[in-house]
């Protein structure tokens, strides 16, 4: 029997690779464990729904910028879309 007080880096090397079967199976062990755990466990706990509705705001606080028709806006529109104006 050896003494363990005097080890150098090879004879640890050796105790590992004799017993590579007990961590092969260790680790084997833990994967299985994790992917059952993983497995069962829900990603998206969907027990309760909340409903966010908005508050109702008055026209008064919240008026459109523009009150003119498309039409008011742009006057050459028309213009610039119709292909007679194009010609020479």
């Amino acid at each position: 029997m050896k003494d363990f007080k005097n080890l150098n880096p090879f004879d640890y090397l050796r105790i590992i690779w004799r017993r590579r079967w007990y961590a092969l199976a260790a680790f084997l062990l833990v994967c299985v464990l994790v992917g059952v755990y993983a497995w069962f466990t829900p990603i998206f706990n969907f027990g309760s729904k909340d409903l966010v509705e908005s508050a109702p705001i008055s026209q008064d606080y919240v008026r459109s910028s523009d009150r003119a028709s498309p039409e008011e806006r742009y006057p050459g529109s028309q213009q610039l879309q119709s292909r007679s104006s194009w010609s020479g």
